[in-house]
């Protein structure tokens, strides 16, 4: 049977994620043919240690990650005993930045109130992109911080370009 690049194995999954609540589930693909071919996965962390290990007739595949770091991913894929090149995906797992919102804020009179989403000692900060709007879904600012001088209710999104990871409501 000639293989073809319809089914030719391909890793496919997140390039980042971010660990909220003390950890967070990746879930990764193989591509390829699942009624054909078996499938060996290999996670290794940061130190290069090994950390998951299947093999079998398993496409997809879930992992709790519970550190943050790089990892590598580690496919081989074989059909009829015959196996693909072996696959690699490289990911960085990274602690969630912390939420400094309250449920609500009170203004004072005319006087200004600045409002920041996350605190700025998260990690990673400058990769995040934030829209703020106001009632009437207008966006008002782009960054993590924003000065308010008229009661309402506001919105923020804060997400990693391509991939929203939290909505936060004022």
């Amino acid at each position: 049977m000639a293989q073809t690049e319809f089914n030719t194995p391909s890793i496919t999954g997140p390039d980042r994620l971010c660990i909220q609540f003390g950890s967070v589930i990746g879930e990764f693909s193989g591509g390829g043919d699942p009624t054909l071919d078996v499938y060996e996965w290999k996670i290794f962390n940061t130190s290069g240690q090994e950390v998951f290990n299947r093999k079998g007739g398993f496409e997809t595949i879930s992992y709790t990650f519970e550190q943050s770091g790089s990892y590598q991913i580690e496919l081989i894929v074989s059909r009829a005993s015959i196996p693909f090149p072996k696959q690699t995906k490289n990911i960085f797992v990274q602690p969630a930045p912390e939420v400094v919102l309250k449920s609500s804020y009170q203004l004072c009179g005319a006087d200004p109130l600045t409002i920041s989403a996350v605190s700025p000692s998260s990690p990673n900060l400058p990769l995040f992109e934030f829209e703020w709007k106001d009632s009437d879904g207008k966006v008002i600012g782009t960054n993590n911080t924003i000065v308010i001088t008229s009661s309402g209710n506001y919105t923020v999104d804060f997400f990693y370009p391509l991939k929203r990871w939290i909505t936060g409501l004022l």
